[in-house]
C-alpha cells in the first residue's frame, strides 16, 4: 500500500440515518471501508444520526419546557444501547463504549434542565440538543468497525467545520453555512500525527461549530452537506452519499407512481432538483463538490451492487423535463419594494428572522413575487399582520398553503437547442392544469419551469405532469 497516498483522505463516503440504524447495513458499510482499503482509497465515514432520532430530540427541547424529559431521554437511552448490543458490542459497565455513551447522555440530560429552568429554547440550546443524535451514532459506529479489526479513529466534526456568521439566530444556529475554501485548519487538523496513523476517520453529518466554539447545525438532512465540506477541504477524488434508495429518480418514488431511474445528472441538474424540492440530496451539497470538480455517487446501503446515480459535470442531455420536484406547503408573497429599490435585502434580513427561506424570487412588471418556506420547528409559524410588517414601505398580499412544482429541464444550447420546446411545455402545462394554475415562472437559463398551486393540488398536479411529460413525453 503507497504510505504516501494513504495519509490523504481521497473518499469521502456519507451514510443517512436509515443507513446507520439497520444492523444489517453495517455489513455493508464494513465492506465499503474495507473495498476502499484494499484500493488504496483513504475513506472519511460521515454519519448522520440513527433513523428519526433527530425528529425525538426535536420532540425533546418541547418535553424539556415542560420538564418532563427524563423519560424521553431514557427511551434514547435504551434505544442506542439496544442497537449497539444488536452489533455485539461490549456494553458492560464500566466498557469504554458505555461511558462514552454515558458522557453524551449526561451532556443531553444537563441541556435539558437547563431549557425547563429558563423557560426558553433558544436556537443555541436547539443546536445543542439535536447534535446528540449524530455524537450518539458516531460513537457506535466506530466501536462497531474497530470491532471488525480496522484501524479507525473518532473525530469531533466540529472541531473541522466553521461556520460564517448569520444575520439571524435562527439561521446561525440551525442552517449554518461553513468555510471550506480557506481549509487551512482543517490542514492543520487533519496532518496531525493523531489522525495520520489511522487509515479510517469517522466523523459527523449535519453538526458544526461557530467561530465562538459553540455548536451549530447545517440543517435538517444537512449531513450531506457535510459530507461535501469535507469532500472540497480535501480535494477528494468523490463523493458518495449511501442512502435508503438507489439513486435519484424522476420525483419522489415514495409519493409519485412511475418514477424513472436517473443514473446519471449535471450539478446544475442536481442542484435544482435539490433546491427546490428533492429530498434525497441537501440544497448546499453541490456547489462545493461543483468548485473542485468531485463527482458525486448516490447509491442504496441495501443494494450496494446498484450503481446508483452518478452526478458530474458533463452529464448527457437532450430538450425535455428531466425532474418534477415540489415544496407541498409555501407562503406567498406578491408585492411592490419601493421606488429607491433598497427593499429587497432589508426584507429577505426580516423574513430569516422570522424564520423564513427564500425558495423562489422573480420580477412580473412592477410586482415582485416571492415563495418561501417556513423552517422554524420551535414556533408556529407568524400570523399575516407580523409577516406583513417584514415589508417595510411595501404594498404586499401574503397567500400561505400554496405549493410550487418545478419541472427540472434538460436544455441544449447552442445550434442544438430549441427553445420552442419551452413553450410547448408551457402551453401543455396551461392545457393540463387548467384553473388550478395560480402562476407560471420560467427560469432565467431556460432550465426549470415552476408552478404555483394549492397545497391540497399538489401530488394530484405533479403526477398527473409526471405521467405526460415525463412517461409519456408528450412535447
Amino acid at each position: 500500500m503507497d504510505e504516501e497516498r494513504m495519509k490523504k483522505v481521497s473518499v469521502v463516503l456519507k451514510f443517512g440515518g436509515s443507513s446507520v440504524a439497520d444492523v444489517r447495513h453495517w455489513q455493508t458499510i464494513a465492506g465499503q471501508m474495507q473495498d476502499n482499503l484494499n484500493h488504496d482509497r483513504r475513506p472519511l465515514l460521515v454519519l448522520s444520526a440513527l433513523k428519526n432520532v433527530s425528529n425525538q430530540l426535536e420532540a425533546l427541547l418541547h418535553q424539556s419546557l415542560a420538564g418532563v424529559h427524563s423519560l424521553a431521554i431514557a427511551h434514547l437511552r435504551d434505544l442506542h444501547l439496544g442497537f449497539a448490543n444488536q452489533l455485539n458490542l461490549e456494553l458492560q459497565i464500566g466498557s469504554k463504549l458505555n461511558s462514552q455513551l454515558n458522557k453524551w447522555f449526561e451532556q443531553l440530560e444537563a441541556d435539558c434542565l437547563k431549557i425547563h429552568q429558563t423557560k426558553s429554547i433558544t436556537p443555541k440550546s436547539h443546536a445543542k440538543i439535536l447534535a446528540v443524535g449524530e455524537l450518539l451514532s458516531s460513537t457506535i459506529g466506530v466501536a462497531y468497525l474497530a470491532e471488525q479489526g480496522f484501524d479507525v479513529l473518532w473525530q469531533d466534526a466540529r472541531g473541522f467545520l466553521k461556520s460564517i456568521e448569520q444575520p439571524d439566530p435562527w439561521h446561525h444556529y440551525t442552517s449554518a453555512q461553513c468555510q471550506y475554501r480557506d481549509d487551512e485548519l482543517f490542514n492543520k487538523c487533519i496532518s496531525s500525527k493523531n489522525i495520520v496513523d489511522h487509515s479510517i476517520i469517522v466523523t459527523q453529518g449535519f453538526i458544526a461549530s461557530d467561530l465562538n466554539n459553540d455548536t451549530v447545525l447545517l440543517g435538517r438532512e444537512g449531513s450531506d452537506t457535510s459530507a461535501a465540506y469535507f469532500a472540497a477541504m480535501l480535494k477528494a477524488e468523490r463523493l458518495e452519499i449511501w442512502t435508503d434508495v438507489t439513486g435519484v429518480f424522476s420525483a419522489n418514488p415514495r409519493e409519485i407512481s412511475g418514477t424513472v431511474h436517473l443514473p446519471q445528472l449535471s450539478y446544475q441538474q442536481a442542484s435544482l432538483m435539490a433546491q427546490f424540492g428533492a429530498k434525497v440530496l441537501h440544497p448546499r451539497v453541490i456547489r462545493p463538490v461543483e468548485e473542485n470538480g468531485i463527482p458525486i455517487n448516490v447509491r442504496c446501503t441495501s443494494q450496494p451492487e446498484h450503481r446508483g446515480t452518478l452526478i458530474e459535470k458533463n452529464a448527457e442531455s437532450k430538450n425535455g423535463v428531466k425532474a418534477i420536484v415540489y415544496e407541498a406547503k409555501t407562503t406567498h408573497f406578491v408585492f411592490t419594494p419601493p421606488v429607491d429599490g433598497q427593499g429587497l435585502d432589508g426584507i429577505h434580513e426580516n423574513l430569516s428572522r422570522l424564520g423564513f427561506d427564500q425558495l423562489l424570487l422573480c420580477q412580473i412588471g412592477d410586482e415582485y413575487h416571492l415563495t418561501s418556506t417556513y423552517v422554524n420547528s420551535d414556533r408556529a409559524q407568524p400570523d399575516f399582520p407580523v409577516l406583513l410588517n417584514a415589508f417595510v414601505r411595501c404594498s404586499v398580499t401574503a397567500f400561505i398553503n400554496k405549493a410550487l412544482i418545478t419541472l427540472v429541464s434538460e436544455i441544449l444550447v447552442g445550434e442544438n437547442s430549441d427553445l420552442n420546446w419551452i413553450e410547448n411545455t408551457k402551453a401543455l402545462i396551461c392545457e393540463l392544469v387548467g384553473d388550478k394554475l395560480i402562476q407560471l415562472y420560467v427560469g432565467e437559463n431556460n432550465d426549470r419551469i415552476s408552478l404555483l398551486v394549492e397545497s391540497e393540488d399538489c401530488l394530484q398536479i405533479s403526477q398527473m405532469l409526471h405521467q405526460a411529460l415525463i412517461l409519456t413525453n408528450s412535447i
